[in-house]
C-alpha cells in the first residue's frame, strides 16, 4: 500500500479561512465608513420669544454664526416676512448671550395677541433649520 500524506490541504483552508475574515472586515470597515457623514453642520442653540411688538432671538449656546448667515422667517395668517440679521445691524457674529430683537415690518400686530406666529431661524450656509416652531404672541 501507498499511503500519501500531504500536508498542504491544512494550509490552504488556513488561508482561505484567513482571506475570508480578511474579506469580511473589509466589507463591514467599508460600510461603516461609507455612513459617516461629513456635512458641514452648524452647531448652534437658538431661542425665540415672540411678544405683540417684536421677535426676540437670542444665542443660547453652540458655535457663534456669522450675521449675514442667519436669516429669521416669521409667518403669521398666511403672510411670511424673512429677516437677515446682518442687513438689520446685527454685529458680525452672532455669538452665546447674544441677542436680536426683530420689531418692524412683522406680519402680526398688537391685536393679535394670543394667536401663534411660526418662527423658523436658519442657517444659510448650511441650509440647516437652527429653529422652529410656533410661538405665541404674548
Amino acid at each position: 500500500m501507498n499511503e500519501s500524506h500531504r500536508g498542504q490541504s491544512e494550509v490552504v483552508g488556513s488561508v482561505l479561512v484567513i482571506s475570508l475574515v480578511v474579506l469580511i472586515m473589509g466589507l463591514f470597515g467599508f460600510a461603516v465608513l461609507g455612513s459617516i457623514d461629513t456635512e458641514e453642520r452648524q452647531l448652534t442653540d437658538i431661542g425665540v420669544n415672540v411678544t405683540a411688538t417684536s421677535v426676540n432671538v437670542s444665542h443660547t449656546g453652540g458655535e457663534p454664526i456669522d450675521t449675514s448667515l442667519l436669516d429669521v422667517v416669521v409667518q403669521f395668517d398666511g403672510e411670511s416676512e424673512r429677516y437677515n440679521a446682518a442687513d438689520a445691524g446685527v454685529e458680525s457674529t452672532f455669538g452665546t448671550g447674544d441677542q436680536w430683537q426683530i420689531s418692524s415690518g412683522l406680519p402680526y400686530g398688537p391685536t393679535d395677541r394670543g394667536e401663534y406666529a411660526s418662527v423658523t431661524v436658519i442657517a444659510v450656509n448650511t441650509g440647516e433649520i437652527l429653529f422652529t416652531g410656533d410661538e405665541e404672541i404674548v
